[in-house]
Formats: C-alpha cells, structure tokens, sequence
C-alpha cells in the first residue's frame, strides 16, 4: 500500500449501496466520504439489466465525489456468491483443488462452465480434532463485468471484490488491536441471514451462513452456533461481536441473553472506532448511528489479514 492513498470502498448491500472514501497514512485510516443509495441493486439480474433505480443512484453520487480515488474495492453479501467449504487434505495440489471446486460448479451451476467463474480459496485454522477445512468464494464473471460497467465513469479498475464477511473481519482486525490474540465469534446479520466466523488470533477458524425466517428465531441460532463452536473448534470464547443492517437493540438484547453461560461479552461493531475523520458533524453523527452498517466497507479498503490462494 502507497504511503497514503484515497480509496473508495462500495458495498452492494441488500438493503441499499454504501459508499465510504478512506484516506491512509501513517496514523491509519481517516474517513473523508461517506454516503448511501436510497434503493439496492440487484446484483444476480445486473448483467441483464442495469435498469435500476439503485444503479442510476449509485451512478449519479460517483459523478459528484468530492475527491479522486486512487483505488476501488467492492464488497457483496454471501448470498450473491458461491460460497463453499470442504475439508482439506495434506499435500493436495491444485489440480484436485480445481477438480472438487468444478463438481460442486457443476452440482450447483450445471448450466454453467468452471471457465465462467473466478475462485479463491481460504484455509482456515483447524478444528479441535485437528481437522482443516477450506472456504472457497467463487464469483461469475459475469458479476465482475456487471460491477465494472456500473462503476465505469470513475476510470479505475475494481481491485478486489469480496464477500462482506471476510471484509467486516478485516473491520475487526483494525478497530480492536487489544484482541488481536483473542478468540472471537462474528455475526452479521443481513435481511434474514446470518454469517457467522471464529476469529482466532487474526486467522480464520469458522465460517457458515444460516437463515432466519423471523427476528425471534436469532438468539436460539446464534446459540446453536455458538454450542457447535465450542464443541468442534475452540475451547472458549472470548467475545462475540455483531453487526449488519439488521441488527437492531433487541436482537443485541436478545443474543447477549441467549449467550450469557458461554460469553463474556456480546458487543456491537463498531467500524469507525480506530479511525479518524475530515467529516463535517452531520456525516460524524451519521456514522455514529451506522457504526454497525459500515464494517465491511471498512475492511474493504485494508490489506487482508487471511492468507488467500487464487485458484482460478
């Protein structure tokens, strides 16, 4: 990373587009912009159609920036991708990589050819029995093209696209040194999904999506969840940290009740905690009320804590 740098971070979110313009330097990240679309875009019809009312607002604030980005990232929700896991074996090489990536393609996707994605793998901490399972986050390339031609006015090449999760830990990673050795479970709750991650010393150790059909059904996942990690892949938990669009007062109420013989502490993320800012007091207040909405436009913008291999 240059010595400072502007970066604009976007994240296609559900609910809507957020937008955040992030300055580095030596005293670490300093929040110059930040912004929202009234209305989502719909990423799994973009290609086919970019007759949205979302992309012509996201269209419309990229010709008013009030500063010139030196470099571009995008965050999706998991829902928008593939998103897969299997158990790793020692020594395998790429090629049987590629060949258990292209039966789960071909389960899911029949329609489609392995030439038509783009997949990285993530190898993750291992369990209790000394078991190690791999993430593989797998894109369309035709989701990559619908996202370069809907951000094309700005001339910059899209440097990553990544799953939101995987962003929102690199948020965590920044904004809370004092844990950089801890052991910590992350939920992220967005219109009616949860991604769940164990964070072990920095390195992923857990990872799954469940859903929800009502705000009522939360505190009792996230305690399966919590009961299955203790059970397979950590031996305590130091915190438990929330955040996401649907993440409101009575659902933190709720988990930390549910959760209140494992955990310690069940707290809201906050994005912004470690950061500094040119805002004027209108965004500052802005971005105190949405600390828990910004996570992985945060984390977008920061090297990767987790090791990835690029397979194809």
């Amino acid at each position: 990373m240059a010595l400072s740098e502007n970066i604009l971070s976007i994240f296609l979110n559900v609910d809507r587009t957020y937008l955040t313009g992030v300055r580095t330097g030596k005293k670490g990240l300093e929040i110059t912009y930040i912004n929202s679309t009234n209305n989502p875009i719909d990423i799994e019809i973009l290609e086919d159609n970019f007759n949205q009312p979302g992309v012509y607002e996201l269209q419309e604030l990229l010709k008013n920036l009030p500063f010139q980005p030196d470099k571009l990232t995008m965050s999706l929700p998991a829902e928008s991708l593939f998103v897969t896991q299997f158990p790793g074996q020692a020594n395998i090489n790429q090629t049987e990589l590629k060949a258990l990536i292209n039966l789960e393609l071909r389960h899911n996707f029949p329609q489609f050819d392995i030439k038509d994605f783009t997949c990285t793998l993530l190898q993750m901490n291992p369990k209790l029995n000394g078991d190690v399972n791999i993430v593989a986050v797998v894109v369309q390339k035709a989701t990559y093209r619908a996202c370069t031609e809907i951000v094309k006015n700005i001339n910059l090449p899209i440097q990553k696209i990544e799953v939101s999760q995987l962003n929102a830990q690199n948020s965590l990673a920044y904004n809370y040194p004092e844990y950089s050795d801890k052991t910590i479970v992350l939920f992220g709750f967005q219109n009616n999904f949860i991604d769940i991650s164990l964070i072990s010393s920095r390195k992923t150790a857990y990872f799954h999506l469940r859903s929800y059909s009502s705000e009522n059904d939360i505190p009792g996942i996230c305690k399966e969840e919590i009961e299955k990690i203790l059970f397979e892949n950590a031996e305590v938990i130091d915190s438990v940290m929330a955040y996401g669009i649907s993440l409101t007062q009575q659902t933190l109420k709720g988990i930390r009740e549910a959760l209140h013989e494992f955990i310690p502490e069940v707290i809201r993320l906050n994005a912004f905690r470690m950061t500094s800012t040119s805002l004027d007091l209108r965004d500052m207040q802005y971005c105190i009320r949405t600390a828990h909405i910004f996570p992985s436009c945060i984390g977008s913008t920061l090297p990767e804590y987790h090791e990835r291999l690029k397979l194809f």
